[in-house]
Parts: structure tokens; C-alpha cells; sequence
């Protein structure tokens, strides 16, 4: 009977120390999940800054695209501008509208065959039409 009462006590020893020793792990283990959260929200904060900063290149690099488009097409209007700028005056918009005032059309004629604006055929008229003296 002592035998069985010493086997029960060194069971009972046995079970305390299997016991404490799951705590300990338990312990542990939530230590080390607790650190494995706290390195892993540490890397997520760092990853969510470095979407941050790719977001923001992304858009100055877009931004930088749409600013050289504009310049391009600044360049190209000034191109153009100064083409019309060096144009020989005999061949420019308004000699053929002129010389058909000179012919005496209507204003709508002069709109219709040659672009301009009302007011513009007007002027056209009014200035080189039949009724306009020469060197006025």
C-alpha cells in the first residue's frame, strides 16, 4: 500500500510538473505570438508606407507625362503660329475673299466660300468691295 501511495504521489508530482511545464509553453508560446504580432503590424505599417510613397511616384510620374505632353503641344502651336507669321502675304487666308469682293459678292458669299465670320466679310466689303475708293 505505501508502494501504491508512493506511485501516486510521484503520478501526482509527475502530472504537477507535466502541468507547469504546459503552462510555461503556453506562456511562451503566447510571448511569442504577441511578438510575432507586434513584428508583424511593424511590417505591415512599413509596407502600407511604402504603398504610400509608390502611390505618390506614381502620380508625379503621371503628372510629369501630362506636363510633357503639354510642353509638346505648346512647342507645336508655336511652330505653327510662326508658319503663319513668315506667310507670304499674297497667299495668305483673305486674298481670294478680297478679290471676290473686289468682284462685288454678297456677305453671305464671302462666309460661305471662305470661312470668315459675318463681320469679317463686312470689313472685306467694306474695304475692298466695288463701292471702296481705291487708297482708302
Amino acid at each position: 500500500m505505501e508502494l501504491l501511495h508512493t506511485l501516486e504521489g510521484q503520478a501526482l508530482a509527475g502530472l504537477v510538473l507535466l502541468s507547469l511545464l504546459l503552462a510555461i509553453l503556453a506562456l511562451t508560446g503566447r510571448r511569442q505570438d504577441a511578438i510575432t504580432l507586434r513584428q508583424l503590424r511593424l511590417h505591415a505599417a512599413g509596407l502600407e508606407a511604402d504603398l504610400l510613397a509608390l502611390r505618390q511616384a506614381v502620380f508625379q510620374l503621371d503628372s510629369s507625362d501630362r506636363q510633357t505632353a503639354l510642353e509638346d503641344q505648346l512647342q507645336l502651336l508655336a511652330e505653327q503660329q510662326e508658319q503663319l507669321r513668315q506667310r507670304d502675304a499674297n497667299t495668305g487666308p483673305y486674298l481670294n475673299a478680297i478679290r471676290d469682293a473686289q468682284r462685288g459678292v454678297s456677305v453671305d458669299t464671302l462666309m460661305t466660300n471662305h470661312g470668315v465670320n459675318k463681320g469679317e466679310a463686312e470689313l472685306i466689303l467694306a474695304l475692298h468691295g466695288p463701292k471702296a475708293k481705291p487708297g482708302d
